[in-house]
């Protein structure tokens, strides 16, 4: 399934636009090797089997429903971003839709869906222990968890979590001018290596069958 959010415009300004949507602008992750993101793209690419050309990831991301995977994930915290200007995000503040798919790796093809947003504000760390948050977070926290499509794409991205080669997720977020930086409307979610998530903290904490 291809995402209707992650076709990106490269203007010859420098700014990143999204295809059919002139009134938005992309705030892309500043503080970022952007060498070392690309060798890291490619070495994914190399290590997982995937193809070149934009048609071979169509055919792979075609899905027949829904399979038994599932993921939980730190979705965002307080912590400094690395997003333009060091932003933090605001977890408070960030709404979602009913629905919102779960992204491969910012290559604008899905390979599910999110199931559940859970708020954990003013938790203790042993608190957040007990409902399986395990690793370093700042402040409030969002806690997601996401089903996989059948598809041979998402057999990737599965396959990626059980390697160590997607260990994070990165949140992307819909801002209106009057809304603080780290706030807004949740519209997508990235499967994503450590070298790309805005949020350093939003980290993948658990993938199972059901």
């Amino acid at each position: 399934m291809i995402s209707s959010i992650q076709q990106y415009i490269h203007n010859p300004d420098g700014t990143i636009s999204l295809k059919g949507r002139p009134g938005v602008r992309v705030q892309a992750i500043q503080e970022q090797d952007l060498e070392r993101a690309t060798a890291a793209a490619h070495a994914m690419e190399q290590a997982l089997s995937l193809p070149h050309y934009y048609e071979q990831w169509q055919a792979l991301a075609h899905a027949t429903g829904m399979s038994s995977r599932m993921v939980r994930f730190i979705l965002a915290d307080e912590s400094v971003s690395r997003l333009s200007g060091n932003p933090r995000y605001q977890p408070r503040n960030i709404t979602w839709p009913a629905s919102c798919g779960l992204e491969f790796g910012h290559r604008g093809f899905l390979v599910g869906m999110l199931t559940s947003i859970s708020q954990c504000f003013d938790l203790s760390a042993e608190a957040l222990k007990t409902i399986g948050v395990d690793v370093p977070v700042e402040g409030a926290c969002l806690v997601g968890e996401a089903q996989l499509f059948n598809s041979r794409l998402a057999d990737k991205a599965w396959e990626a979590i059980q390697r160590g080669i997607f260990t994070h997720v990165c949140p992307l977020l819909y801002q209106q001018p009057n809304e603080p930086l780290g706030a807004g409307k949740l519209v997508e979610v990235s499967l994503v290596t450590g070298e790309l998530p805005g949020c350093q903290n939003a980290r993948i904490l658990k993938a199972w069958h059901w």
